[in-house]
């Protein structure tokens, strides 16, 4: 069974990284096991057995923040890092599509797609209230 390590970063915007976790220890896993791995560098009211906590005080940036998470995945034998900012929302389902793909071609990197968060949108008024939630973030790129 495939071990997936979710790394998050959290400097000092605790409410808005609790939810973030929150919405990930909703992911379905049955074909897999996951871990996430928060490097922070405070205190945050949350505990899980999902939930490995690094705690650092130092700014290391978002590259360094994330190859701490990295070497402690690596070093515990996860099969598969999944970064994750700390201001997203995920569908339970998500992993699993992702791990379907992987298995297809074990040599890539991949990512889901990402939607605006319902009311959120650049231009929100230029959508019918049906396609709220469901536009792409494309960041300026192709779709």
């Amino acid at each position: 069974m495939p071990k997936i390590a979710i790394i998050i970063l959290n400097w000092n915007q605790p409410q808005l990284t609790i939810s973030t976790i929150e919405s990930f220890l909703k992911i379905e896993h049955k074909l897999f096991e996951y871990q996430i791995i928060l490097v922070t560098n405070q205190q945050l009211k949350i505990e899980n057995c999902k939930l490995k906590i690094i705690q650092y005080s130092a700014n290391l940036g978002y590259s360094g923040g994330n190859n701490l998470g990295i070497k402690y995945a690596l070093k515990n034998n996860f099969d598969y890092v999944l970064v994750a900012n700390n201001d997203i929302r995920v569908n339970p389902n998500f992993l699993q599509i992702l791990i379907n793909e992987i298995k297809i071609n074990p040599k890539q990197i991949l990512a889901p797609k990402i939607y605006f968060e319902k009311g959120y949108e650049f231009h929100k008024n230029r959508y019918k209230s049906s396609e709220l939630g469901k536009v792409i973030w494309a960041m300026g790129g192709k779709i």
